[in-house]
């Protein structure tokens, strides 16, 4: 297995977030291979920097995860404002997303599984990244995770009770058996103190 991030630059997030997403990985999981696509000098041993192709703004910079020759095979993207607090899972069999804790029957792409690339999203976007960047404002279809869900061509999986939303799950604690924590909005993970 091989972990995915995206480190884009702009105000928020910095090489420093790349960072502790991956010692909080290897803490865990000792020997893990880590490749960021980036468009800022990173050094840290244990990650493999690759450039971003696009000027796609923001979240739309992770599309790139699934260029062609990238991350073909078992792969876990995991958004910089996720920590790792156990031993990653096996990868499922098909693409996997989170559920979207306040909309049932949607998804977050915050963290992500395939064991095959699905291509055809890089490429579709590629095809009109403006247009998809206008069409995907509304609550309905909201940023990347909609335009995955929309183009992906069957329904993803969902990852189970190992993930867990730090806002819905993890106050006042981090439940038993939780392997990753993932944020969505405020507060970020440098903000609080995980109480394992």
């Amino acid at each position: 297995m091989q972990i995915a991030c995206v480190l884009k630059q702009g105000p928020e997030y910095k090489p420093c977030h790349v960072y502790a997403l991956a010692d909080s990985i290897l803490r865990h999981n000792p020997g893990a291979q880590i490749g960021c696509l980036t468009d800022v000098a990173l050094s840290h041993p244990a990650i493999t920097a690759l450039p971003l192709r696009h000027g796609w703004q923001g979240w739309w910079s992770k599309l790139e995860l699934f260029r062609p020759g990238l991350f073909d095979g078992p792969t876990l993207y995991l958004d910089l404002d996720t920590v790792v607090t156990g031993k990653l899972p096996p990868i499922g069999p098909r693409f996997t997303m989170l559920p979207n804790v306040y909309r049932q029957g949607d998804y977050g792409s915050g963290v992500m599984s395939w064991q095959r690339a699905p291509v055809h999203l890089y490429q579709r976007f590629a095809e009109a990244p403006a247009q998809f960047m206008r069409q995907y404002k509304t609550a309905a279809q909201w940023g990347d995770q909609a335009f995955v869900r929309d183009h992906l061509g069957n329904t993803p999986d969902t990852f189970g009770p190992e993930y867990r939303s730090y806002k819905v799950h993890c106050k006042p604690r981090v439940p038993s058996g939780t392997r990753v924590v993932y944020f969505h909005g405020n507060p970020r993970p440098w903000q609080v103190s995980l109480c394992l």
